[in-house]
């Protein structure tokens, strides 16, 4: 009677053991199956704080190109704003602006007439993992530089989101 209870007593631990083995390894497979998932989860939402951030910056009354009451001309900013946006943007960094883009990097790229590039705001996280920028081309607008009409430049903005 003994050895029957000694078996059952084995057997009993050895489908505990396994029991508990295959426990954790389906604890593994769900833990790397979660940390694959929230790192794509995060990319999207970095992408999508990208292009959001992409739709502020293109409708941002400081920068699109307007003339008095009428309507904005699409996919234009203005040259004139554009060079004293960067003490606009200094002065009211932390109260303003950091809330509309947070951690990012706006950059407006000319390239024709003559390549240049405006910086209009920069600010990194202290540890960043990664830069997810968005392009978007837009036309340059300045009004100093035409004789009676304003003259039109060709670029595009690219619009960083620190992760």
């Amino acid at each position: 009677m003994t050895k029957k209870a000694q078996m059952q007593m084995t057997e009993t631990i050895a489908i505990l053991f396994i029991f508990f083995l295959l426990l954790l390894f389906g604890i593994v497979f769900y833990y790397q199956y979660s940390k694959g998932a929230i790192k794509e989860k995060n990319q999207e939402l970095t992408e999508a704080r990208s292009l959001d951030t992409t739709v502020r910056v293109l409708f941002l009354p400081e920068l699109i190109c307007s003339r008095g009451e009428a309507e904005k001309e699409e996919n234009c900013l203005d040259l004139m704003k554009l060079r004293s946006f960067d003490s606009v943007v200094q002065q009211h960094l932390e109260d303003y602006y950091f809330h509309l883009f947070s951690y990012g990097r706006i950059v407006v790229h000319r390239l024709y007439p003559e390549p240049k590039e405006w910086i209009i705001y920069d600010k990194k996280k202290a540890e960043f993992k990664g830069y997810t920028p968005t392009f978007f081309v837009v036309s340059l607008r300045d009004d100093r530089a035409g004789d009676e009409k304003p003259l039109y430049s060709f670029g595009y903005i690219e619009i960083g989101v620190y992760s």
